[in-house]
């Protein structure tokens, strides 16, 4: 019985090493669904709201701009995780001031620490095959699915994975962001 045991060990281990990988993929149907509901700020993706800073609450913007802003942010669960991922959340947030007005809604997702972080940006890869526009380095992918600029602001739909660092270790994070800048001053999303 242990000879037997130790034949299959080989087999086992490659099944193991096939569903870590596999962990680290995103399913192209799955963040297609996430990305066609960034057109409404990830609504339909909605659970739970978790923590919310009080609509039209004052927030002072950095020391070099000591005007005040209007800000709220919004943090839900989601109702439809991606698999694999440790924890995904829903974040919209909206900011006005003299300068700007921007609407920010995030699809994010993190995954624990491992080596798979090449296959998640493979992954994404696959799945976004035309970006608009794309920025890569060893810790991080930037894929411009959308990126309307004019003069009176942008429109932009952003997927992006990076790693990041944690209390105790490193973690992966995918992102799919939708953001709205409107000008309210020239060049104001410029200073985004």
């Amino acid at each position: 019985m242990h000879a037997v045991s130790q034949s299959l060990m080989p087999a086992v281990l490659a099944l193991l090493a096939s569903a870590s990988a596999l962990a680290h993929q995103v399913a192209c149907p799955d963040l297609q669904e996430v990305m066609v509901t960034g057109v409404a700020d990830f609504a339909p993706l909605r659970g739970k709201l978790n923590k919310s800073v009080i609509p039209g609450a004052s927030v002072k913007k950095p020391v070099d701009a000591p005007a005040l802003v209007d800000f709220e942010e919004h943090i839900y669960e989601t109702s439809r995780p991606l698999h694999g991922a440790s924890h995904c959340e829903i974040r919209a947030s909206h900011m006005k001031d003299d300068a700007v007005s921007l609407r920010q809604a995030s699809y994010r997702c993190t995954w624990s620490p491992s080596a798979g972080f090449a296959e998640l940006k493979r992954s994404l890869a696959a799945c976004i095959v035309n970006p608009a526009a794309r920025e890569e380095d060893p810790d991080s992918l930037h894929l411009y699915v959308e990126r309307v600029v004019s003069g009176e602001g942008h429109n932009t739909m952003l997927v992006s994975a990076k790693t990041i660092e944690t209390l105790a270790t490193q973690a992966m994070m995918l992102n799919v962001t939708r953001t709205v800048c409107l000008n309210r001053s020239p060049g104001g999303c410029d200073e985004e």
